[in-house]
């Protein structure tokens, strides 16, 4: 990630990252930053400020892409923390790396990466999914925000069958004055968090299309597909 959008970080979210980027000069965070693409800085930011709002005792150790996926390591964390992380390093594999255009799971001669069609290169064989063009679509939710309840649904099914969640039961996702909302019972702390992060991320992208709207990095970004 560009050392800017770092710096933006690292300043809005000081406890956060203060660990690694100032009392502890030799963390691997002071280094080499957050490493991953600036297409993802609007997901590591949405984690972040959810991370910081529910425990200010909460510390990055370290943030950075792994098969394709977001990795965002902490201290102090709990159910609700881990459901936030969980939930983001699920819906990256949908998100493009280099620019936050919707994506998908690529292999570029061995190595992993999720990125959208202008960003995959030349040699990229797809083998992910794009979980919009899959799933039937709900005429009054637009396909960017389908992604992530699309994403929202299969990691609790998986939870509940895999991870011992509780049962989550009358889980309700509707559009209310042009934002989305969720509504749900049973669960846990876990899928409080899981519920959030799509929540807060849906604010920060056009519900059609998925291209993101609060920032400008995409215009920006490098061509990490090349």
């Amino acid at each position: 990630m560009k050392e800017e959008l770092n710096e933006k970080l690292f300043h809005e979210f000081p406890a956060l990252f203060e660990s690694c980027y100032g009392s502890k000069p030799k963390d691997p965070l002071y280094y080499w930053g957050i490493q991953c693409g600036d297409g993802w800085y609007e997901l590591v930011h949405s984690v972040s400020e959810l991370l910081t709002r529910h425990n200010p005792e909460i510390e990055s150790e370290q943030i950075k892409e792994k098969f394709g996926g977001l990795r965002f390591y902490h201290t102090h964390g709990d159910d609700y923390a881990s459901g936030v992380v969980e939930m983001a390093g699920h819906i990256s594999f949908q998100i493009c790396e280099a620019c936050g255009d919707p994506g998908i799971k690529r292999d570029h001669d061995g190595y992993i990466s999720t990125l959208c069609e202008k960003h995959k290169g030349r040699k990229s064989k797809a083998i992910g999914k794009d979980l919009a063009a899959t799933t039937p679509i709900d005429d009054d939710i637009g396909n960017g925000w389908l992604r992530l309840i699309v994403a929202l649904k299969k990691i609790i099914k998986w939870d509940v069958e895999k991870n011992g969640m509780p049962p989550v039961v009358d889980l309700t996702i509707k559009k209310d004055n042009g934002q989305l909302h969720v509504e749900f019972s049973g669960g846990d702390q876990s899928t409080k968090g899981m519920v959030d992060l799509i929540i807060h991320y849906s604010k920060k992208i056009d519900e059609h299309s998925g291209h993101i709207i609060t920032a400008t990095i995409r215009e920006k970004s490098n061509e990490i597909g090349s």
